[in-house]
């Protein structure tokens, strides 16, 4: 189904033959290919949400902030409150007219969207929390904690694993965090048709395993289950683009992904995880999980940051567009500056002195992530 929206966005909502198939959404700006929000769950609703703010978060960082034709944009310590100006190359994707001449690489890691500041300031946390995990754990591959789905009993997590085996055989997750206050739960899929990957940060260990299948979802709903592929179509379901098209694009990961990468390929990347990784005690699977306010927020902020040594940034950003918007980013000094790993040496920040051996295998490698 598709709807106009004002004639500044489309929605394409995909949906199943099923009721208990995950819907897809997409909103398609007209007038900025890669400000496009996707997001995938069983509530038509709540995807509509998501991909929307998806949208907002990305037009802003790209196009829409007030601050695209400034030099500077204000920040705060999340801690102290202290102000700083931050150079608006490192914040912007899009700079207008300057964006041919600019001299620093930025992606949108970190960055959060919600009505309410605490929310967006939050969000975008554990955004930028999770990429510095996956980049750091990448670099130097380190084990994780191997986390056995079949241990599960949470009802909604379940239901997401079960509709995941839809399209692959295998499914494995790993907690890769830096920090014990939080889990990144970084999730590998592999089948004969299909593969994928996702990943996601959180207070509590089984809302980070369901934002991770449901983000490794966007890699399969679009097409047929295993099951329909085996019977009917089986086609090879990467996209069919060229690699010099992509060098420039704004949505260089997830296309560089989807194009370079197959399930055995995935499968050796990621083998480091399988021969280093832990497996996670059976007492976490039964923790209470915790509704985090912002007391407590600011309480485990404040250990993450000491105990990693991070000065945390925030810059708010105004959406032209959309008054109310509340568009943040969280950024730290000490941590990777994007996800292009092809770019920086890893010795040149601080995060680097986590690693307990100093070896960065991948450097210079590209993260297998869309």
């Amino acid at each position: 189904m598709k709807m106009n929206f004002n004639h500044q966005q489309q929605f394409h909502i995909v949906r199943g033959l099923f009721q208990s198939e995950p819907k897809t959404v997409n909103v398609v700006p007209t007038y900025l290919k890669a400000g496009v929000g996707t997001s995938v769950n069983h509530s038509t609703q709540q995807a509509l949400k998501a991909a929307y703010g998806e949208h907002i978060e990305r037009s802003t960082f790209l196009r829409d902030s007030s601050y695209i034709d400034k030099e500077k944009i204000p920040a705060f310590n999340l801690l102290t409150g202290e102000p700083s100006l931050i150079s608006t190359e490192k914040i912007l994707l899009y700079r207008g007219e300057k964006m041919k001449n600019r001299h620093t690489y930025a992606d949108s890691c970190g960055a959060g969207f919600h009505y309410h500041s605490f929310n967006s300031i939050q969000n975008a946390f554990l955004e930028f929390f999770e990429r510095q995990s996956l980049i750091f754990n990448w670099l130097t591959e380190s084990g994780g904690t191997f986390v056995d789905v079949k241990k599960i009993d949470d009802l909604s997590v379940k239901e997401v694993i079960a509709n995941v085996y839809q399209y692959v055989d295998e499914i494995s997750c790993f907690n890769i965090s830096l920090h014990k206050n939080v889990y990144v739960i970084l999730t590998l899929g592999f089948g004969k048709y299909h593969f994928g990957i996702g990943s996601k940060a959180s207070w509590n260990l089984f809302d980070a395993i369901k934002g991770s299948l449901d983000e490794m979802l966007h890699n399969f709903t679009p097409y047929y289950t295993k099951h329909h592929l085996e019977d009917y179509h089986p086609q090879k379901l990467n996209m069919d683009v060229n690699e010099g098209e992509i060098e420039n694009d704004p949505l260089f990961y997830s296309l560089h992904f989807h194009l370079t990468q197959t399930s055995e390929s995935l499968r050796e990347h990621y083998q480091y995880l399988f021969l280093k990784s832990d497996r996670m005690h059976e007492d976490e699977f039964s923790r209470i999980e915790i509704v985090v306010d912002q007391q407590i927020f600011m309480e485990k902020l404040k250990e993450v940051a000491g105990d990693l040594k991070w000065e945390l940034l925030c810059c708010f950003l105004k959406n032209t567009i959309l008054d109310k918007a509340k568009v943040v980013k969280v950024f730290s000094n000490q941590g990777y500056p994007h996800m292009n790993t092809t770019l920086f040496n890893p010795l040149d920040y601080e995060i680097s002195k986590l690693s307990r051996t100093g070896q960065f295998p991948n450097a210079y490698q590209l993260i297998p992530f869309p």
